[in-house]
């Protein structure tokens, strides 16, 4: 197994829309895949035992700050784990299972 991220450069004429990326990404569920802003694709490392309770943790202060902050007409804010997350118009990041 590797420990830093395999890089894959995709040719400028095989470029993936975001609903392809998407496709790609459910296609291959066993791989954390990431886009960057130069449409280059890379292949994340699994994570270890000491990530997921890291990530755990802070998805623990999330939940506890997001029901603290609620806005005046009470609606509290929404801490999601799964999905395809898209930072900005260049990052694109895989579902984490």
């Amino acid at each position: 197994m590797f420990s830093s991220p395999l890089l894959l450069q995709i040719p400028s004429s095989m470029q993936m829309t975001d609903e392809q990326f998407f496709e790609f990404c459910q296609v291959n569920r066993d791989l954390r895949i990431e886009r960057n802003k130069f449409g280059e694709l890379l292949i994340m490392p699994p994570t270890g035992s000491e990530t997921g309770n890291r990530a755990g943790n802070i998805s623990g202060q999330l939940w506890v700050w997001s029901q603290y902050c609620s806005d005046k007409q009470g609606r509290q804010g929404k801490l999601l784990r799964q999905g395809r997350q898209k930072l900005n118009a260049s990052l694109h990041f895989s579902p984490s299972y």
